[in-house]
């Protein structure tokens, strides 16, 4: 594909408010001790990689995941962005399902219902997130034609990226789980995406190229 697009969707590693089972969102967390090991861990499979940018979410657990790894690519540089950042959560951020299934179960329902127009109170709804998210994409997309990019960011954001460019199929959100530290490579342009598979020779990763 001429002039296609890699991109490497890295989501941050661990936080306490993962390991609680908390919404985030904005809320600004740093990693914890199991999230850096995480990292630690990813840095090394994936430093064969060429990757020309590093492209993250404003919000420190992000930041602090691109600048662990990008000791596994010392020539690209770190941009961090708000358009990166996760679903606000508005009032639920810091709490569990649990406790919003006791406070406000209604409300609970029908944003997992129609997420892409009901919002937690106060946050975003799934349509708001994907606007920015796209509109972040097509500066990228004109910016850096033929470049390999990381993107480090949230769970949010690259469900939303999956189920909208790759899967085609909006209600496949919820389909698409990644935990933390985990990571997706694609290939494309403005015209499709393709989900590509990340090898590993002699101890480092390769990208590997698959047919459209």
């Amino acid at each position: 594909m001429k002039h296609c697009l890699r991109l490497l969707w890295i989501r941050h590693g661990e936080t306490e408010a993962n390991r609680l089972k908390q919404y985030c969102g904005h809320w600004d967390l740093p990693l914890n001790d199991r999230g850096r090991s995480q990292l630690r861990e990813t840095a090394q499979r994936v430093r064969g990689l060429d990757v020309d940018r590093i492209y993250a979410s404003d919000l420190q657990r992000c930041r602090e995941t691109a600048e662990l790894l990008r000791k596994a690519w010392p020539k690209a540089d770190v941009h961090c962005t708000a358009d990166l950042r996760e679903l606000s959560f508005g009032e639920w951020e810091g709490l569990t399902y649990d406790v919003i299934r006791n406070i406000n179960p209604e409300r609970l329902c029908r944003w997992l219902d129609h997420p892409r127009q009901v919002a937690p109170p106060g946050g975003e709804t799934l349509d708001e997130l994907e606007t920015r998210l796209s509109q972040w994409l097509e500066k990228v997309i004109d910016y850096h034609p033929g470049e390999t990019i990381a993107v480090v960011t949230h769970g949010g954001p690259i469900r939303c990226f999956l189920s909208q460019y790759v899967d085609k199929d909006l209600g496949s959100f919820w389909k698409r789980p990644l935990p933390p530290g985990g990571w997706i490579a694609v290939e494309g342009t403005a015209k499709g995406w393709s989900v590509q598979k990340l090898g590993e020779k002699r101890g480092v990763g390769v990208w590997e190229r698959t047919k459209y």
